[in-house]
């Protein structure tokens, strides 16, 4: 999967205070014009590399697209693609972002109350990197700049 290029340049720090580092992880899934519909811890993909280069030299015959949480997370963004092909009259998009983890449990509590709208609102102002994924032939920084807004679906009653 390709991605497009960083959105990283329109988030604003918020503090002038010096911050303790916090750990960051890349979440993905479904953005649309109701908000988001997935936001999925990504796979450590670390150990992805380190079988495919003991693969590489010899060293194993296992290659990281035989480890279960690859296969997963293949499955995961196929899946994605699909459900993005059939719903498109709500401008989906599928994102990558990288985030601190208080910024994820933001996600996540707003989820869990059915605000699927300022989860997607958190992902935007609080991710220090956003990718969004290419192959539909749309333009996708101009979609997702646009969601979300729930008047964009004409089936939406």
């Amino acid at each position: 999967m390709i991605y497009a290029n960083s959105f990283s340049q329109f988030n604003e720090a918020n503090s002038t205070e010096p911050e303790e580092p916090s750990e960051l992880s890349w979440y993905y899934g479904i953005a649309d014009c109701h908000g988001l519909e997935s936001f999925i811890k990504e796979p450590n993909r670390e150990v992805w590399t380190e079988v495919d280069f003991l693969n590489s030299i010899g060293v194993s015959d296992i290659s990281s697209a035989k480890l279960d949480d690859k296969k997963a997370f293949n499955g995961q963004l196929n899946m994605m693609q699909r459900r993005c092909s059939a719903n498109m009259q709500r401008h989906p998009v599928i994102y990558r972002a990288l985030m601190e983890t208080d910024d994820a449990d933001m996600v996540q509590d707003q989820l869990a109350s059915g605000d699927y709208i300022m989860g997607l609102k958190i992902v935007k102002a609080n991710s220090k990197e956003i990718q969004l994924a290419r192959g539909t032939g749309r333009n996708l920084e101009k979609q997702w700049s646009k969601i979300p807004n729930p008047d964009l679906d004409p089936m939406h009653g």
